[in-house]
């Protein structure tokens, strides 16, 4: 392999190129792997994928959480997400190097190559997920792959019903979430959020439901009811922002919706509280609903 100290090589190539062992171990490169270097900016994940890539089975490939991370499927924080995790087809010996999750899956599991490395593609991905998530969000990570506006579809409804019918580990959870999952939402706690409302016996919204007189989306809403619902993310803390999702929220009401919003804590920290409140806007407007305990898989974490 041809050396360049821009990006991840192996140590006996550099010094083959006629680098000097004082060089390689100088504080210009950091050492995440035996026998690897790679430079100080390069340490975020891809860059750690390529600098294991060199010292990886042939046959290996980067699996479940590292997989989803490379496919830009929303994560947890509960998930271990400082190894790399790493699979390697069934009865081959597994990864054990430090930093690294080794294990085993099928021979059949599809693998591809994503951002210069192997993968498990988008559908084993989320597969292999089942290990790790809880069903909520084995949900929200299927509600990414399917695809949303401005964010193209990684897989179809019916590859994720194919592989969750599989008897492998973790498919009960997987048939579980497969009936959950929807095109359409945009971000994890949408998925979330509406998981727990439809498992609290409240009727399914639509996902971001247009009001096309005002040239907007509301994330999740009741068209009968005339009632929606959104997530605000930490950036809606931002004073332009603010302003902005103020101005939105007036129009709204002014063409006859109502409009509820939502922060973290209201979605993990109270999540009860927040489907009282939805649950009383959409009776107030006339729409009848169900009173459900949600089963535990249903209350979003962390």
């Amino acid at each position: 392999m041809t050396f360049r100290a821009d990006r991840p090589f192996r140590v006996s190539d550099a010094l083959l190129a006629g680098r000097s062992r004082a060089s390689i171990d100088s504080r210009r490169f950091q050492m995440p792997f035996h026998g690897i270097r790679m430079p100080l900016d390069r340490s975020d994940l891809v860059g750690r994928c390529h600098a294991y890539s060199l010292r990886m089975r042939a046959d290996a490939a980067f699996t479940s959480v590292t997989a989803a991370s490379l496919w830009g499927i929303p994560l947890p924080s509960y998930v271990d997400s400082e190894n790399l995790h790493v699979s390697v087809p069934h009865g081959a010996p597994r990864p054990r190097s430090r930093g690294v999750s080794g294990s085993e899956r099928l021979p059949d599991v599809p693998v591809t190559h994503h951002l210069g490395v192997r993968v498990l593609s988008p559908v084993a991905t989320w597969a292999s997920l089942a290990r790790y998530l809880g069903v909520g969000d084995l949900v929200a990570a299927g509600d990414f792959l399917l695809g949303a506006e401005r964010r193209a579809a990684l897989a179809e409804v019916d590859e994720l019903r194919a592989v969750a019918s599989r008897r492998e580990r973790g498919a009960p959870r997987l048939r579980v979430a497969v009936g959950h999952v929807r095109v359409g939402s945009r971000s994890r706690p949408e998925s979330l959020s509406r998981v727990l409302f439809v498992e609290s016996g409240l009727p399914e919204p639509s996902l971001n439901h247009a009001l096309p007189e005002l040239g907007v989306f509301i994330d999740l809403a009741w068209e009968a009811a005339r009632f929606g619902y959104e997530y605000q993310g930490g950036h809606h803390l931002d004073a332009a922002q603010h302003a902005a999702d103020v101005r939105r929220q007036e129009r709204i009401h002014d063409v006859g919706w109502l409009l509820m919003e939502a922060t973290k804590f209201d979605l993990f920290d109270a999540p009860l509280m927040t489907v009282g409140r939805v649950r009383s806007r959409l009776e107030s407007r006339g729409v009848r609903t169900r009173r459900i305990n949600p089963p535990t898989w249903a209350f979003p974490r962390r």
